[in-house]
């Protein structure tokens, strides 16, 4: 279920306006989908494992909008000469031993 209405949240003076304003909204939003599709679940392990389904796919979906976004292929860990952007695949590599 979406909430179309906290687009017309005003900013209160936070001094949020335009584009911050919509990017809280969408955040909020995902949260809000997240929350429903969590308290549908029968178990809290059930739970748990959506939660980290969940948050394994948002930030696949990263890596894979930030290699498409610069219309690269990406390799981890990074060619040091290639210009490419690679914050997110830094976030969804695992750490360094």
């Amino acid at each position: 279920m979406r909430l179309h209405l906290i687009a017309d949240i005003p900013a209160n003076g936070t001094g949020r306006g335009g584009a911050e304003a919509k990017s809280v909204s969408t955040q909020l939003t995902e949260v809000l989908d997240l929350l429903v599709v969590l308290l549908s679940k029968k178990t809290f392990l059930s739970a748990c494992i959506t939660l980290c389904n969940e948050d394994a796919i948002r930030d696949l979906e990263a890596v894979m909008e930030e290699s498409l976004d610069q219309d690269e292929s990406i390799a981890w860990p990074e060619d040091q000469g290639a210009p490419v952007v690679t914050a997110a695949h830094e976030r969804f590599a695992p750490p360094a031993r």
